[in-house]
């Protein structure tokens, strides 16, 4: 809530400033307890190696797992659009400008035989022109 209105006021380093108020407010009311500047991190053998497979296989599993999905697909959904509206590559009707129909625009990995011989074949012809 503290970032919120420093935000809203325009505040340079609302969220650090924030961050330090909420950090000092625990300090405070015993919500947290100070361990120095550098610490170790807590033991990872509680949970180390023990992960449930055949837990997270049962049926009673999907409506969480598919509700994550969900939410994973529309939260990269709206990036996807936002982004694009930002970048003002969307019209009026929604259409994205320079789309050629293709799933994605990433040119092939550096170590890929295709890619090589593109970029190689590309470098000789720079060179013969010049």
């Amino acid at each position: 809530m503290t970032i919120t209105a420093l935000s809203a006021r325009k505040v340079t380093g609302a969220v650090i400033i924030g961050i330090l108020f909420a950090t000092v407010l625990g300090w405070t009311f015993g919500g947290t307890e100070f361990k120095g500047i550098v610490a170790m991190p807590p033991s990872l053998a509680p949970v180390f190696l023990q992960l449930d497979i055949a837990g997270a296989l049962q049926l009673s599993m999907v409506t969480p797992i598919l509700s994550m999905l969900i939410v994973d697909i529309f939260d990269t959904a709206g990036t996807l659009v936002g982004v694009a509206t930002r970048a003002n590559l969307l019209g009026d009707d929604g259409s994205c400008h320079g789309y050629d129909g293709r799933f994605s625009r990433i040119p092939a990995q550096p170590w890929s035989a295709h890619w090589r011989a593109h970029h190689q074949q590309r470098v000789i012809l720079k060179v013969q022109r010049v």
